[in-house]
């Protein structure tokens, strides 16, 4: 199976900084290593590398030290220079200021472009002051975050703003930005070696525009690299363009997974999470893929989580002929405290501790409103009955000044006005009044309509038009746990060849039909799974205005089903609940 991090990382290594290291053998004893170079990133390349690379990797491929392109910097006239950058003006700026210095500010230039650089700024480097200099002059269209194993990430949250704002519809920086986000998506299908058909939900009109625009990078990227998408199974593959109105009950919902619950109720911060240590200074730890431990965990349910760390702890303990009864989380606490001597072994180990004791405390505070969001979300109750009086259940919730937040109340009312698809304008007041809703805050809920969704009944707006797939046939594990993001009901809509194609045209070629058909499910045990066939054709799924966790497990959870397609799914940025909220309030 593709590693989005594994690849990118090899381009880096492999392409650029093996690809530029010297063998010069007239060394030159007075002067630094000439083996040793200089790296160079922008804010852009910097973004990109510290998501696939650690500087201890890097070293060992030669660099001594890394700058930044923008800072004034110490010409090194005996070192050669690499530069990883994005091909925009004020980067650009930089570069031709260093190749134009009248100070020799490095031996040699690798210049290394994340996108297709402009014919005229090519021009422009063709007649710089040092141009003899210039070794390395290269495209590697490389211009995302490989957030993880599957998923990547534009960097672009304020794309919620000039998407889905009426009011920001200057239609030249609208085509700039769409251009922007479209040079960058063209990279993760480049950096993967696919041309794939484009797809985009119809009920958006922004959408067929960001599609042409994708349409016409890619063609660019095809003409620079004719074998792009060559190959009878990549000729299979498809990228979907969906809008953020497609599915806003994903967003708002508690998602009960480890990974999800840490970023919606703790203080995480850049995937960083802090713990108190023994002698009571903060610690800080790094949530990686690179742990095996968190990696098999983030995607399990917490119900689960909470059965698995001691079993972890316990194994860890029987390693070391250590022999305890002990099984619940705080004891397991205590006793971590007094090993000091296994401190290191066990810092992921009384993270996790520590994360899914401190998770399922939050979760005591909120099971109630859990229940409730569940009922509304899938307009059913834990015994498959109809609601009946949704706003019985949600007055407590709205009600309560003492447990729940502002936050709280206003996702809860989100999926209210969600399950009545729209409610009256005096309700709304009504709602937002006895929840104490701060009057700056109303806005939040009233702009889900530039989402398309009717928060007032009766706007006509066409909310999500998708149809639901029947699941009756794979049984609820957990009552708290019943909603299903719609994206996976996309993903396997497009595997099965029964992607409505009136709601998800094609840019241009039709497909032909996969001949796939979904198992059963294998929700919340896919991540036991072994490793998956490679090359496969790829579903590409890109959401403008960020995706959730719950969003990105689905992906993974529609690849542990199936050997013939592999999901990859990316967007804008990651949004929690609270930073949906943000956003909106921010349109």
């Amino acid at each position: 199976m593709t590693s989005l991090k594994t690849v990118t990382k090899q381009l880096i290594i492999n392409d650029v900084l093996r690809g530029t290291a010297s063998n010069n053998d007239n060394k030159n004893s007075n002067d630094l290593n000439p083996d040793w170079r200089v790296l160079i990133l922008d804010k852009q390349a910097t973004t990109v590398l510290t998501s696939c690379c650690n500087m201890q990797g890097i070293t060992t491929e030669g660099i001594s030290m890394v700058e930044d392109l923008y800072k004034k910097r110490q010409p090194f006239p005996s070192l050669e220079a690499v530069y990883i950058l994005q091909p925009i003006e004020k980067s650009l700026n930089c570069l031709l200021a260093d190749l134009n210095s009248d100070q020799t500010m490095y031996k040699a230039f690798h210049i290394f472009f994340l996108e297709i650089c402009p014919m005229e700024s090519f021009d422009t480097l063709c007649e710089v002051k040092h141009k003899r200099r210039i070794k390395t002059l290269k495209e590697i269209n490389f211009s995302f975050i490989p957030a993880e194993s599957n998923v990547y990430l534009l960097d672009a949250e304020e794309s919620m703003k000039f998407y889905y704002n009426p009011q920001q519809n200057d239609d030249g920086k609208t085509l700039m930005e769409l251009q922007r986000l479209a040079e960058r998506l063209a990279t993760v299908c480049a950096t993967l070696g696919e041309f794939p058909s484009i797809r985009y939900r119809a009920g958006y009109p922004k959408n067929v525009v960001f599609a042409k625009t994708l349409e016409r990078k890619l063609q660019e990227y095809k003409t620079s690299d004719q074998a792009m998408g060559e190959g009878p199974e990549k000729l299979r593959s498809q990228l979907i363009i969906l809008d953020r109105g497609f599915d806003c009950v994903s967003p708002v919902v508690h998602e009960l997974t480890f990974q999800a619950m840490i970023h919606d109720l703790l203080p995480v911060k850049d995937n960083i999470y802090t713990i108190q240590s023994q002698n009571g200074r903060t610690k800080e730890i790094l949530l990686d893929d690179n742990d095996e431990s968190w990696k098999s965990l983030k995607n399990t349910h917490i119900a689960e989580v909470m059965q698995k760390v001691p079993e972890e702890y316990k194994k860890f303990l029987e390693s070391k002929n250590i022999h305890s009864n002990k099984t619940n989380i705080k004891d397991l606490q205590l006793m971590i405290k007094k090993m000091p001597q296994y401190q290191k072994q066990l810092t992921m180990l009384d993270t996790q501790i520590n994360m899914a004791a401190d998770c399922n405390s939050a979760f005591k505070k909120i099971e109630k409103l859990c229940e409730v969001e569940q009922d509304l979300a899938t307009t059913v109750d834990s015994d498959g009955e109809k609601l009946r009086d949704p706003m019985s259940q949600i007055n407590p919730i709205i009600l309560d000044f003492d447990v729940f937040t502002e936050y709280d109340k206003l996702r809860v009312i989100i999926l209210y006005i969600l399950f009545k698809n729209g409610v009256a304008q005096s309700s709304l007041q009504k709602l937002l009044q006895h929840a104490n809703v701060s009057s700056d805050m109303h806005s939040i809920v009233t702009n889900l309509s530039l989402l398309g969704q009717n928060v007032i009944s009766g706007e006509g707006n066409s909310g999500n038009q998708i149809p639901r797939k029947n699941r009756e046939n794979e049984g609820v594990r957990y009552k708290l746990s019943r909603w299903i993001p719609v994206i996976k009901d996309v993903m396997e809509y497009a595997l099965e060849d029964n992607l409505d194609k009136r709601l998800f045209p094609f840019q241009l070629n039709r497909l032909s039909e996969t001949g796939y058909r979904v198992p059963t499910s294998t929700r919340y045990g896919w991540h036991n799974q072994g490793s998956l066939p490679r090359n496969r054709p790829k579903i590409i799924i890109f959401v403008m205005g960020g995706v959730t966790y719950s969003e990105i497990r689905s992906a993974y959870e529609v690849n542990s089903q199936q050997n013939d397609y592999e999901v990859i799914i990316g967007s804008t940025h990651i949004i929690t609940p609270q930073r949906f909220l943000e956003n909106l309030k921010e349109l």
